[in-house]
């Protein structure tokens, strides 16, 4: 369902907005993608782990950390990298920076679905997935008509946000229920 809401998003963003507005989202998270790489391939190195008993926590706060400093990162280098390589594309530069806020909670929903499949607890992630397919689809009719392109970037973050609060929580309750075994 994550993997359907790209396409999805982009369905609903032309017809709504414009195809102006859609492409300088789409190149905003095409940006955002280029920041997902590193916490992407320690996600690959950390669900073997997960899967084989050994919660590498301290790797896990190392990437949520390092989230946070790519995400800051974005943040203040997009106003100079973004008109030097993309003049065309300046609207870009606030959905970027809007979605960069995504990176920190995506890394930590990262952690706790290497942490669910390392526990073959895939459903969890099904519906976590439809949370944030829901949040999604309904903030981008709502905030995309209200506030534009801003309000596309931060439906996309919070959708990301809710699918973070879904993960703590089923964590939070699978925590419980293996306490009370």
């Amino acid at each position: 369902s994550t993997a359907f809401s790209g396409p999805f998003a982009k369905l609903i963003v032309a017809p709504l907005l414009g195809f102006g507005i859609l492409g300088n989202y789409q190149l905003g998270i095409q940006l955002l993608s280029v920041l997902e790489m590193l916490p992407n391939v320690i996600f690959k190195f950390i669900l073997p782990q997960d899967a084989s008993g050994n919660s590498n926590k301290k790797l896990k706060q190392v990437t949520v950390l390092l989230a946070v400093g790519l995400s800051t990162t974005g943040i203040i280098l997009s106003p100079i990298l973004v008109p030097h390589f993309f003049p065309k594309f300046t609207p870009a530069i606030q959905v970027f920076q809007i979605v960069s806020l995504s990176l920190i909670p995506s890394t930590i929903n990262l952690t706790l679905i290497s942490k669910f499949l390392g526990m073959e607890k895939s459903k969890l992630i099904l519906v976590s997935s439809g949370i944030y397919l829901i949040m999604q689809i309904l903030l981008i009719l709502t905030l995309g008509k209200t506030f534009g392109i801003n309000g596309v970037a931060s439906a996309f973050v919070t959708s990301v946000c809710s699918q973070t609060v879904a993960l703590v929580i089923m964590d939070r309750m699978l925590l419980r229920k293996i306490e009370r075994v």
